[in-house]
């Protein structure tokens, strides 16, 4: 697959007012964001300068971790991993609506994505000792849960893709085209 790749300060390229090398321009079909953009306070700026990289009927589409209110996986990083919530800019699936909601594209679709996990949270991140210090033992009981939970909820309609369990939350975003 033929790509481009920048090392760039995304604050250079919004002063640039978009994705330049030399005189030529970089605009894509896609600009994919995840597990990005909540780690910025001003989550619209960002969304903002990833707009000026898409081309013409281009799409933007961000994916975050769901730490909304009353979701398990913000529950369960405040319990294991609590360090984790302290470095996001923690979303709901409206404030990230709203990020989205910038002059020249229109919401394609948004939502909670996924189904229950306890392996989302960063291996290497400080956790909280609470089956002891052997990592091969949380990971064994986290999959445990995991496997309880998913055998729990295989016949609920509603479980994949919800509030409460789903460990993701996305937004795409077309730019409209004239």
């Amino acid at each position: 697959m033929k790509g481009d790749i920048f090392c760039k300060d995304i604050f250079d390229i919004e002063s640039e007012g978009g994705l330049y090398e030399g005189d030529k321009r970089f605009k894509y079909d896609l600009v994919y964001s995840l597990g990005v953009i909540e780690h910025f306070e001003n989550t619209k700026r960002i969304i903002d300068i990833f707009s000026t990289m898409v081309s013409e009927k281009g799409l933007i589409v961000s994916i975050i971790p769901n730490f909304s209110a009353l979701s398990f996986h913000k529950l369960f990083c405040y319990c294991y991993q609590p360090e984790i919530l302290k470095i996001h800019n923690l979303l709901s699936l409206q404030d990230l609506i709203k990020a989205h909601n910038i002059e020249g594209f229109k919401i394609i679709d948004s939502g909670y994505l996924g189904k229950f996990s306890m392996g989302i949270p960063a291996w290497g991140v400080s956790a909280r000792k609470i089956f002891g210090s052997n990592l091969q033992k949380h990971r064994d009981i986290g999959n445990a849960i995991t496997k309880f939970v998913w055998n729990k909820m295989k016949n609920v309609e509603s479980y994949v893709g919800n509030q409460f369990f789903a460990p993701y939350i996305y937004c795409v975003i077309q730019k409209e085209f004239e």
